[in-house]
């Protein structure tokens, strides 16, 4: 080599120094890059069954990218409450830890709330509502879990087979105080804890 002299050994170029903490660098971003993407939705797969069998534009609209989102769910709210206002059942909208139900003033719009709360409109809501109690698709674990960490049931009772249907209607007796009747309600609305972290 003419002109040239090597690096000392345990010393090289700066271009050669540089190179494997650019790999490091690549290896760690590549990583990185792949925890940030979205993974796949459990509900997703129901979200677009449904939109097979929707019947409106609303209703496609909705569940076209196969999620529903908080505004097409407030969206499929209103709509049934303004149904129900034209068959005279006048519903207002109440938010309940996180999710919508409909207050009638004590009176029975049952009927009319059928009537309004069907097809694409009850599709929305209903997928919604089962994707925001039950994000990852647990089942009944979800609720038992929230009623856990309200100090409702024990850890044993955690690990039971009782049904959760018989274990409400032990928790939700007409003598139950207010409170826990409080936290049952919470945690069958919300047993994620969406609204009340």
């Amino acid at each position: 080599m003419v002109g040239r002299t090597s690096p000392r050994p345990g010393r090289g170029t700066a271009r050669n120094r540089l190179l494997p903490l650019l790999a490091l660098l690549l290896v760690v971003a590549a990583g990185c890059a792949g925890a940030d993407e979205p993974t796949e939705d459990p509900w997703r797969p129901e979200v677009l069954a449904s939109l097979d069998r929707a019947q409106t534009p609303f209703g496609r609209d909705a569940m076209r990218d196969g999620l529903i989102t908080a505004d097409e769910y407030a969206a499929a709210s209103q709509r049934v409450a303004d149904c129900a206002q034209l068959h005279s059942a006048p519903l207002v909208l109440e938010d309940r830890y996180g999710l919508t139900i409909f207050s009638s003033a004590d009176h029975n719009y049952a009927e009319v709330l059928d009537r309004c709360e069907t097809g694409d409109l009850g599709t929305v809501r209903s997928l919604y509502e089962a994707r925001y109690q039950d994000p990852n698709r647990e089942g009944d674990v979800v609720v038992l879990r929230c009623l856990r960490a309200a100090g409702l049931i024990t850890d044993d009772q955690l690990e039971t087979a009782e049904p959760l249907g018989d274990l409400l209607d032990r928790l939700m007796t007409d003598d139950a105080p207010e409170a826990q009747l409080g936290l049952v309600d919470r945690c069958l609305y919300d047993p994620a804890g969406r609204s009340w972290r």
